[in-house]
């Protein structure tokens, strides 16, 4: 424990990029009637930056569930539902009109017909599960990073068997060599292969769980907490008024709920998350658990928690959690409540 692992950068990197351009908002509209989400980039370099568009379709049970419609020219590509929010960044308010859309397709597939093993029940069997594998937690959209990535690349900055080496991931044999089609698979560059032998099907990835998000941020140079507050996604759901921006990992409340907050690295490889739940400050171990930071008087939020943060992170490089306490019982209480209403809005 002690340190944060300084992340080594040079000019024209993918850290040159987000500090050049460090407000990167995407925009989800959502139709609910159509049954459609696009996705705009409007800032973005990337030579994929979109729009994104993704249509819900309900005409048989086979298509039964969301597609892709990326290429023009291009036919559409059937999508789960974990890629679809995963698009608008995980933006709760999205995540909150992409689930409900889902759901509602899945119940009224249902009522086509009584038989429960009919081929619509199934359908809407298969695509409630698909929710539910989507929202599970600890999960983090990697579209940002992507299209980092083809920025930097497309300049020159980087190449994919430079980062894998960075990040440790090389293929084992006489004369290893790095893992450039599974960093290309996890960054969403190439699909993977999912399922059994006769009954395989191609899959792109989209989130990452956040131990191997922090570790691809490393191996791109760039600071995860940095590319937290730099993209965010607004949402226009249609027949509503526009939310507007903002930073990613928020709740869909304001008040009880948890959020988090950024992240950094610990000399010894752990990897902390900073989390505001309620109005608990806590710098979250894997390894040793949760530790208080600061309670916010009532009237305070995510603004002053990020000033805190800011004089709180030099500190954390030269200690161990510094300034932190254990939590008392009513603290470990109201964060648990917190933790189990996020787990409750994903259940």
């Amino acid at each position: 424990m002690g340190d944060v692992l300084a992340m080594p950068t040079r000019p024209g990197g993918a850290s040159a990029a987000l500090a050049a351009d460090p407000d990167r908002s995407y925009l989800a509209t959502i139709d609910p009637r159509e049954g459609s989400v696009r996705v705009e980039c409007p800032r973005s370099s990337a030579p994929d930056r979109g729009p994104y568009r993704f249509e819900l379709s309900e005409r048989s049970p086979e298509a039964l569930g969301w597609s892709a419609h990326h290429d023009v020219d291009g036919p559409p590509r059937a999508v789960t539902f974990a890629y679809v929010i995963d698009y608008c960044l995980r933006e709760p308010s999205a995540v909150e009109a992409v689930m409900s859309m889902t759901c509602g397709a899945a119940e009224r597939a249902k009522r086509r017909e009584p038989q429960e093993l009919g081929p619509w029940r199934r359908a809407a069997n298969a695509l409630g599960h698909e929710v539910d594998k989507g929202l599970r937690g600890g999960r983090v959209s990697i579209v940002p990073l992507r299209e980092l990535y083809i920025e930097a690349e497309a300049r020159g900055a980087i190449r994919v068997g430079e980062m894998a080496e960075r990040m440790g991931w090389t293929r084992s044999g006489i004369n290893p060599s790095p893992d450039t089609s599974r960093l290309e698979r996890r960054l969403g560059l190439r699909p993977g292969v999912n399922g059994r032998k006769g009954r395989r099907r191609h899959a792109w990835t989209t989130s990452l769980a956040d131990s191997t998000y922090g570790l691809m941020c490393r191996g791109l140079d760039v600071d995860p907490v940095e590319v937290d507050r730099a993209f965010s996604c607004s949402v226009l759901i249609v027949g509503r008024e526009p939310d507007p921006p903002r930073p990613r990992h928020r709740s869909l409340k304001r008040g009880s709920r948890s959020r988090l907050l950024g992240r950094y690295t610990d000399r010894a490889g752990s990897e902390h998350r900073l989390r505001l739940a309620g109005r608990l400050v806590v710098d979250e171990d894997p390894l040793g658990g949760p530790l208080l930071l600061a309670v916010l008087e009532p009237d305070e939020g995510t603004a002053q928690a990020a000033a805190l943060l800011a004089e709180y992170l030099p500190a954390a490089r030269e200690a161990e959690r510094p300034l932190c306490r254990a939590l008392t019982e009513e603290e470990e209480r109201a964060l648990a409540l917190t933790m189990d209403e996020l787990e409750g809005m994903v259940a």
